[in-house]
């Protein structure tokens, strides 16, 4: 991540908290600023003890990596603000998704999310198999307004386990407020059955 200025407005600050300094204006704020020097990647704000707006903030990070604002809280990893870094396309909760794939064809889930992903750079698909299907891959796809395209790279679910995609690029327009599904492709030469305790996206 590269550090830019950052320039912090806290809606809770009011006039009465400056006072006009020889150079500038001096405030006074309900944070602390820290790591601001040239060889830092982040800006730290820490609350000082000042009365802060509500909701009080407690300590945050941001960094700017590719063009977007990310946010760290309370040392958790960073995150694009407002957007959710999971996104469960299917989830069943003590039992399992089963989906019958018919030989040398591919089926598809139902478009199970709508999900605004403007400002993410890149994702991942990670899977939890109840089963083994070698000859199979999952894939996320999203939907552009005229077809479907690749969201994610696929996965072979040889056996029952957890399976993560590498972080890829988001591919060229997918950058969009867009519908989700996963599709599941059966390369065999006879039917098959994809087992799926959940299946997430997740994004950074």
């Amino acid at each position: 991540m590269k550090i830019l200025a950052i320039v912090i407005l806290l809606s809770g600050m009011a006039a009465a908290q400056c006072t006009q300094a020889t150079i500038g204006t001096n405030c006074n704020s309900p944070m602390n600023v820290s790591g601001s020097t040239a060889d830092q990647s982040s800006v730290g704000l820490a609350d000082n003890g000042a009365a802060p707006p509500a909701p009080a903030p407690s300590q945050y990070w941001l960094s700017i990596d590719h063009g977007t604002i990310r946010l760290s809280a309370n040392g958790q990893p960073y995150a694009l603000p407002g957007m959710p870094t999971n996104y469960v396309l299917t989830a069943q909760a003590g039992g399992t998704y089963s989906q019958n794939v018919g030989a040398g064809t591919t089926t598809y889930t139902a478009a199970l999310a709508q999900i605004d992903m403007t400002l993410p750079q890149q994702v991942r698909l990670m899977i939890s198999s109840s089963s083994s299907c070698p000859q199979c891959s999952i894939q996320a796809q999203y939907y552009n307004g005229t077809a479907w395209a690749n969201l994610t790279n696929s996965i072979t679910p040889t056996k029952s386990t957890i399976f993560v995609t590498a972080w890829t690029s988001f591919p060229s327009g997918a950058n969009g407020d867009y519908a989700v599904r996963l599709a599941i492709n059966n390369s065999g030469t006879t039917q098959a059955t994809v087992g799926l305790h959940s299946a997430m996206l997740q994004f950074k």
